[in-house]
């Protein structure tokens, strides 16, 4: 009983961690404008992403990372966005028309800002 329960506080206290240190390098004004533009255009966008954790597509905070030096990254992401994609993440795909490609370009700008301080 004992070992079980000092496992499962082991297991909090390392999860605990694991979100702080994700918050740590997110920028949270950014990460609130994502959340409001999407809400605000009726997007589908949090039916499979998420700010910090993967659900069906990759979090938010891991887009940015992977992308950020990349000069390219505005228009790939854009493109993704509007066009979809396949194996990019994996194998689930990326629907299309799941934003105009303005909403788009403005969600990707959002997207790569989460990492920037």
């Amino acid at each position: 009983m004992k070992k079980k329960l000092w496992l499962s506080i082991g297991l909090l206290i390392t999860a605990f961690s694991l979100q702080a240190n994700a918050a740590t390098y997110l920028n949270q004004t950014d990460a609130d404008k994502l959340s409001a533009y999407i809400n605000n255009n009726s997007l589908a966008c949090m039916s499979c992403h998420a700010i910090n954790q993967k659900i069906v597509g990759p979090a938010f905070i891991d887009i940015s990372r992977r992308y950020k030096r990349d000069p390219k990254s505005l228009s790939s992401l854009t493109f993704h966005i509007a066009n979809g994609s396949t194996g990019v993440w994996g194998p689930i795909n990326m629907p299309s028309n799941m934003a105009t490609e303005a909403q788009a370009k403005i969600l990707s700008g959002l997207i790569l800002n989460l990492t920037k301080k």
